[in-house]
């Protein structure tokens, strides 16, 4: 597929990533909308969702034409991609060691004169 008025044009053939995309992060709306009301603690479902969406656009990069970076054979939105999947893994980790991840007190305190 080749896209001669696009910005900028494309004249060679190239993988239609944005319909691969589109069907990708279809499977990752019904994982998480299948996950929403499962999952047991605050953050968790965004958490999921940044490595789903981080391992998503990892892979479909490789078939892209895209930005090199400084690390041969990946390209900047890999880098980004990393980043973001090792932030949703770092804050489940967080999360599943923290059984109230938002630091909240929860506990009743009675008063005694």
């Amino acid at each position: 597929m080749a896209f001669p008025g696009g910005s900028p044009p494309t004249y060679i053939t190239v993988h239609p990533t944005q319909v691969y995309e589109s069907l990708i992060m279809l499977g990752v709306f019904t994982i998480l909308w299948k996950f929403r009301k499962s999952l047991p603690h605050v953050g968790m479902l965004s958490s999921l969702g940044f490595v789903l969406i981080g391992m998503e656009r990892f892979f479909i990069e490789f078939i892209r034409v895209t930005t090199p970076s400084i690390i041969p054979g990946l390209s900047m939105a890999q880098l980004m991609s990393l980043a973001i999947l090792a932030a949703g893994l770092i804050k489940i980790i967080q999360i599943q060691r923290n059984s109230n991840p938002l630091g909240l007190d929860f506990s009743v305190k009675s008063e005694k004169s």
